[in-house]
């Protein structure tokens, strides 16, 4: 393991985000040091202000270890700022977010600076309940997300070994619990959790089968979506070019149709993209101009675009007290 200092980040309905969470703590607890942050968003670039703060986290950690001149005017108006935004949150009642916040406050500042009014800020909100609890909620839900992984796992291997019904495959994972429990208001984290199980399926089922289908020269395996389309509400535009891949070299040109109309409409497809005969020879089958390089080379451009579509979708933050973990509507 790295010694660090190590800086990440993650949207908090990237299907990655339960993975990140895990490393916070496991870095923790070997101490190492490190800053994770969470902003609002999927598995897409973070904004320019998470970036900006990564480049300051990574300078004031270089002024730690003397590879830079400790500059003490520029620690001390970096300090109020993200004493500021922790404030702020607190004061639109994200207390567990603010709580988080002045935790790390504490860490990153620690011997650099002067860290009381962090401390104080964070000693208050350990007295109120719903801080802890939701702390502890917040864990379950990602302890649950590793074990709906594993299953995902299981059913993934077992459509690649046997001919079973994709309906039995999708009720296994528990799809509409999840479609439920997304539009759950009463417990936003719970609902952001559901919507990153969901993300993950649609991942596997739309980008990484398939991609696995082709190096074993079987697209014919390659699992169809449509189980769990009306769960696919956080599809990603730039892999509806790779899902149209497979049914494009077998025939099944609506289907391939409907999964470019996907990215087309994420304004991911590039104007080249089309159906064409495949120079690598499958039999009657076709392909898309670009492959695998066009659909990476779309996924900077929208970045941006998916993260504002994310924040839209979202009406309020993720984090705040107990179960239901947001702020009031004022």
């Amino acid at each position: 393991m790295p010694a660090g200092p190590d800086f990440g980040a993650a949207g908090i309905d990237d299907y990655n985000f339960d993975e990140m969470w895990a490393l916070d703590a496991r870095l923790d607890s070997v101490g190492i040091r490190h800053h994770i942050g969470w902003f609002d968003g999927v598995h897409a670039w973070p904004g320019a202000a998470d970036l900006a703060e990564a480049v300051e986290w990574m300078h004031l950690q270089a002024m730690r270890r003397g590879l830079l001149g400790r500059r003490s005017p520029w620690i001390d108006a970096l300090y109020r700022s993200r004493l500021g935004d922790a404030a702020m949150m607190r004061a639109a009642g994200a207390s567990h977010r603010a709580w988080r916040r002045f935790c790390a406050i504490e860490t990153d500042f620690a011997g650099l600076h002067d860290i009381a009014a962090a401390t104080e800020h964070r000693r208050e909100l350990e007295r109120q309940p719903g801080v802890f609890q939701a702390e502890r909620h917040l864990g379950e839900l990602v302890r649950q997300q590793e074990a709906f992984n594993r299953t995902l796992g299981e059913v993934l291997g077992d459509l690649r070994r046997t001919s079973q019904p994709l309906a039995t495959s999708w009720r296994r994972l528990g799809l509409d619990g999840l479609v439920e429990r997304a539009r759950d208001p009463a417990d936003t984290m719970g609902a952001h959790a559901a919507r990153r199980a969901l993300e993950q399926v649609w991942v596997y089922t739309s980008f990484y089968e398939p991609r696995s289908t082709w190096s074993r020269q079987d697209p014919r395996r390659a699992p169809r979506p449509a189980g769990h389309r009306r769960a696919a509400a956080t599809r990603r535009p730039c892999r509806g070019l790779y899902r149209a891949e497979a049914p494009a070299r077998l025939g099944r040109s609506a289907e391939a149709r409907e999964a470019l109309v996907t990215a087309a409409r994420g304004r991911a497809l590039p104007g080249s993209a089309r159906p064409r005969p495949d120079p690598h020879g499958a039999p009657g089958g076709r392909r898309l101009a670009g492959g695998a390089g066009a659909a990476h080379g779309c996924r900077r451009p929208i970045a941006g675009l998916v993260a504002r579509s994310s924040r839209a979708r979202s009406a309020k933050p993720w984090v705040g007290n107990g179960r239901n973990a947001d702020p009031p509507r004022r």
